[in-house]
């Protein structure tokens, strides 16, 4: 699957031996007084992403993903799994990675959204 001319990009690229953090705002999406509701998210790399080792990063050191305190923004880790270190898919301009968030709202009654995402994935 490619990746969607829909999606967004996260702005900077992650190259393959980093683990750095995003944010996601959904802002715009929302009405006064609307926030992703906690309980019904979820940010999930595509199989494509996947299969080229992308991991939103969750450990000790690395949260899960999680909703920013204003209720309005995804902030996540990114990194690629070492085993996909040197891909030639990475080489060049490097490789657009997607990431699928669906979301719900805290109106009433909530409205359901959906959107893709993009990282572009560097060897340097």
């Amino acid at each position: 699957m490619a990746t969607p001319t829909t999606a967004t990009s996260l702005g900077e690229s992650l190259e393959t031996q980093a683990i750095k953090d995003y944010r996601i705002s959904c802002a715009t999406a929302l009405e006064p007084g609307e926030e992703i509701d906690p309980a019904h998210w979820d940010l999930t790399p595509t199989a494509e992403a996947l299969a080229l080792g992308l991991i939103h990063d969750a450990d000790a050191t690395y949260p899960d993903p999680t909703l920013n305190t204003e209720g309005y923004a995804v902030d996540f880790w990114l990194r690629i799994d070492q085993a996909f270190a040197g891909n030639a898919a990475f080489t060049g301009a490097g490789t657009p990675l997607p990431l699928v968030l669906t979301f719900q709202t805290t109106s009433t009654p909530p409205r359901k959204d959906q959107a893709t995402f993009y990282v572009t994935v560097v060897e340097k």
